[in-house]
């Protein structure tokens, strides 16, 4: 179960609204990892991005319409 009482944010991003658009309004580096696309039986497909190195492997899901240009999927990233 998450404890969501703990979140403090930070004394100057205290208003939701502000805390939505922090990230994009000041966007981050651009994730530049290895980009692949399964195409699948369907039609559909899937979009995949591997980074570089031999860290552990992430899942990042993100919305119905988002994807990962989306800015909170790649700020995760």
């Amino acid at each position: 179960m998450i404890d969501c009482g703990s979140f403090r944010p930070l004394f100057w991003l205290e208003n939701p609204h502000l805390q939505t658009l922090y990230p994009v309004v000041f966007k981050g580096r651009a994730y530049a990892g290895r980009k692949q696309r399964l195409e699948l039986p369907d039609g559909d497909f899937l979009d995949l991005v591997w980074g570089a190195g031999e860290g552990p492997l992430v899942q990042v899901m993100h919305g119905l319409e988002g994807s990962i240009r989306s800015h909170y999927a790649s700020a995760i990233m």
